[in-house]
């Protein structure tokens, strides 16, 4: 798929990924391991990504609860997210994640060492 080769090329930037959901309105967005994505680019996910449905961030170190949110709001499908080790994330932003995602069935956050106490 197109996507997973930006992502291999290190590609996958806001030009590159808001041509892609303006084209495709995708349900599964998987980009995992790529620390190298621009914050603007994942802002695009929630600017255009109102279909996704599967939502996979994990190992994405610069996602923060401000562009977690803003993809709370921007993609109201959501029902499987995986923001595994994604070491800027909080718990302020966890729960009103939840609250934003009326459909959300799964969210993983393991390993994200900013998180502390309950959820």
């Amino acid at each position: 798929m197109m996507l997973q080769y930006l992502i291999r090329r290190r590609l996958a930037n806001e030009h590159n990924l808001s041509l892609i959901l303006k084209s495709h309105p995708l349900t599964t967005f998987h980009i995992e391991n790529h620390a190298h994505i621009d914050p603007k680019a994942l802002r695009i996910i929630a600017k255009y990504g109102s279909h996704i449905q599967d939502l996979s961030l994990r190992g994405c170190f610069r996602v923060t609860d401000e562009i977690l949110l803003e993809i709370a709001k921007g993609c109201p499908a959501l029902r499987r997210v995986d923001v595994s080790y994604c070491s800027r994330l909080t718990e302020h932003s966890v729960a009103p994640f939840v609250q934003a995602c009326k459909y959300l069935e799964e969210l993983h956050v393991e390993r994200c060492s900013e998180i502390k106490g309950k959820i």
